[in-house]
């Protein structure tokens, strides 16, 4: 029988149809629901909702974030871009009695989805762009771009972007990145205008004088007599309410007939200029930034589903482009092999008792993400990032990966004390190359760990995960 977890915003949820429920206090430090089925929510407004959806979808476990949920409706209509952002909604009456059998294969469908992550459903996933892939995966849908103003960029994805925390410009680079990355199919939508300064797609289209640039026009419509030939300004040929060729006097009566309109002029109040094509500019609505508009951004609006490639990502995880570059410098280790590695050190010293040999573990906050800021100079960056790896590290130590950002090395006959100063060097370098690559400096976290029998690795590592990925 399925069983969920009920997630209200009130201190007493009032109804339990679930195996546990859980008030937004305790929510915020818990991973309760790894277990259950699926996810209900009951709340009394539409914020609320979006506020616990967001506590879901950006908790780090696959098994939380991609659970499916069901919003409880008690009267109302539910807005689309709601909707979009939970997987089923069912009314409380139908609740009252027990879960549709339809809804709970559909249920059952990405339960077995998040299931086929096997080991990795319980790993945090710290790469925005993997977890993006795997809730693709799990829904087994597309999703489609939807017009919005509360975006800058025009558009939202509505149904991911619970996963971004209101980062609304994240998505689109997270999504260049999977296209880039040939882990989404695309379909072509529409097209739009975008600041090529900070993204905003509300631009403001503004006809200006060609010779001063002001904006204070004023427009007149041009009237061609057919009988002369005689060609002006409408205001040229009106007289009361008639319309009267300046240079013959015949009233001209019928447009298409006895006259026509072949363009505008426009008058500029600025320096009185007189001409007929202005020049088009466009200044955004958020930077303020103004550019003709072929020097804006022209955009793809497209729709998006996993290829191949990315149903392969979501399965085994995202290979990390830093990784693969230590790994072709620094022969970075399988985290399985190295554990192995630490277990023969750990025998060693304890057998002979002569000598110390340390764990360090580096932890650069949002690596992954760095390709979101910088695109191709990404590679770049982190080759010089390897190269500084391999300078601070002998050919003795080893080292391996956890995630996309933490790092641990193993330095061979060294004292914590002085794998302080190889910490200090690591920690200083990298943040001094990332603040001059990305403007700011990235959060970097480090331990050193005495090597002995004390150490377990495996229990270590969970550990900090727990205590420094938490959310």
């Amino acid at each position: 029988m399925s069983e969920g977890v009920l997630i209200t915003g009130d201190q007493n949820p009032l109804h339990l149809p679930a195996k546990k429920a859980t008030d937004d206090t305790q929510w915020r430090s818990l991973d309760v629901g790894a277990e259950a089925d699926y996810f209900l929510l009951e709340v009394g407004s539409e914020s609320e909702a979006y506020r616990i959806i967001g506590l879901v979808r950006q908790k780090l476990l696959p098994a939380v974030y991609l659970k499916p949920l069901i919003l409880i409706n008690r009267g109302g209509d539910v807005s689309k871009s709601l909707q979009d952002q939970v997987d089923f909604v069912i009314s409380s009456q139908q609740l009252e009695q027990q879960l549709p059998a339809k809804l709970l294969d559909e249920v059952e469908s990405i339960n077995r989805r998040i299931d086929a992550l096997q080991e990795q459903r319980l790993k945090a996933d710290t790469n925005i762009a993997l977890r993006v892939v795997r809730y693709l995966y799990s829904r087994d849908r597309e999703v489609e771009p939807v017009a919005s103003i509360q975006n800058r960029g025009g558009y939202t994805f509505t149904g991911i972007e619970s996963l971004f925390g209101g980062h609304d410009q994240s998505i689109w680079q997270t999504l260049d990145f999977l296209n880039s990355q040939h882990l989404v199919q695309t379909r072509f939508v529409t097209r739009t205008h975008q600041c090529a300064s900070c993204g905003c797609a509300f631009l403001n289209f503004k006809e200006t004088c060609p010779q001063c640039e002001s904006e204070e026009l004023d427009a007149d419509d041009l009237i061609h007599h057919f009988r002369c030939g005689y060609t002006a300004e409408l205001s040229d040929f009106r007289q009361d309410d008639r319309l009267v060729c300046p240079k013959c006097d015949q009233t001209l009566r019928h447009i298409g007939v006895d006259y026509d309109k072949p363009s505008m002029m426009y008058h500029c109040r600025s320096c009185d200029h007189r001409f007929q094509e202005p020049e088009i500019v466009t200044t955004c609505f958020d930077c303020h930034r103004t550019a003709p508009p072929e020097n804006q951004i022209h955009r793809n609006i497209e729709a998006y589903k996993l290829s191949m490639l990315g149903v392969n990502a979501a399965l085994y995880g995202l290979d990390s482009l830093f990784a693969s570059i230590l790994e072709r410098r620094l022969q970075l280790l399988p985290l399985d092999v190295f554990e192995r590695f630490i277990a023969v050190e750990k025998a060693r010293i304890g057998r002979y008792k002569v000598s110390h040999s340390s764990l360090l573990l580096l932890d650069i906050k949002g690596l992954e993400e760095i390709y979101l800021t910088l695109g191709e100079r990404t590679s770049e960056v982190y080759e010089e990032l390897a190269n500084l790896f391999y300078a601070m590290l002998r050919s003795s130590d080893l080292i391996s990966s956890r995630n996309e950002s933490m790092f641990l090395m193993l330095l061979t006959e060294t004292s914590p004390d002085d794998a302080k100063i190889v910490e200090g060097r690591l920690s200083s370098g990298v943040g001094e190359l990332l603040k001059a690559s990305l403007g700011a400096s990235p959060e970097i976290i480090s331990q050193i760990v005495n090597v002995d029998n004390a150490l377990d690795l495996t229990e270590y590592l969970e550990s900090f995960l727990s205590e420094h990925h938490a959310e």
